[in-house]
């Protein structure tokens, strides 16, 4: 038998030896199934009602992280808004990642909850052309002061990106 096709036996053996002792994990991504979504969702929109708009966007968002989900978050001051997705690094309590919501939006001046999408870009304008602020800036700043603070925390973060209409 020639060297070369013995070679190309050898690799591909080698191939799959190493892809059967990989890590499923890494190699297999899990989803939970739209019924366990739905479920959670149904129960922190039952969680979250009955209190002001702020409060129940942030119960909510506490919520679902605390499902172990992957979950918009925003914090807003009057003249911008921070959006990020966080997820809880371990395994954390409802109240404790809305008490931590709350302290790090706080801490960066801000308050946690704000609308998504419409209220941002409203707020980029009345930043841009009443406060003739640089939106994009003030963003960036608040963006990485509540993240910071999250990650402190133990929370994944990672930036929303948003389509500017400009």
């Amino acid at each position: 038998m020639p060297s070369f096709p013995r070679t190309v036996v050898l690799v591909l053996a080698a191939s799959l030896v190493a892809s059967c002792s990989s890590s499923l994990p890494g190699s297999i991504p899990a989803y939970p199934s739209a019924g366990q979504l739905e479920r959670d969702t149904l129960a922190c929109e039952q969680i979250a009602t009955g209190r002001t708009d702020f409060e129940r966007r942030a119960d909510y968002m506490a919520c679902m992280i605390a499902q172990g989900y992957r979950t918009y978050v925003s914090a807003a001051t009057y003249w911008t808004m921070a959006e990020l997705t966080v997820s809880a690094a371990k395994k954390q309590s409802q109240e404790q990642v809305r008490l931590d919501l709350q302290a790090c939006a706080a801490e960066s001046e801000a308050v946690a909850g704000a609308r998504s999408g419409e209220m941002a870009e409203a707020v980029d304008w009345v930043s841009a052309k009443v406060l003739r602020r640089e939106p994009s800036r003030d963003r960036d700043v608040l963006t990485t002061a509540f993240g910071q603070c999250l990650t402190k925390r133990a929370y994944a973060i990672r930036p929303v990106s948003r389509m500017a209409a400009e």
